[in-house]
């Protein structure tokens, strides 16, 4: 029961990391870029170009860099939780 307590608070703080990280990096010219346009993929090349041209790449890193430091930090209080008990 304490490894699916553990792995439902590391993926509940990981998707929160990626909700935080969209709110902060996921402005673009002062507008949210769609979720689709971040995680989705560019398939032709005018799409390629807009996305390196807008750097949606490096948004997309961030966002998800974001949700693995929540995930992270989601596994370390669900570890001091389990020690403590």
């Amino acid at each position: 029961m304490k490894t699916v307590n553990t792995l439902v608070v590391t993926l509940v703080m990981g998707v929160i990391g990626l909700i935080v990280g969209y709110l902060i990096f996921g402005r673009l010219a002062g507008d949210y870029i769609s979720p689709l346009a971040i995680f989705g993929s560019a398939e032709g090349l005018l799409e390629r170009v807009s996305y390196s041209l807008r750097d949606i790449e490096s948004i997309r890193q961030r966002i998800i860099i974001s949700g693995i430091i929540g995930s992270v930090i989601g596994l370390i209080i669900s570890l001091t939780n389990i020690f403590k008990k």
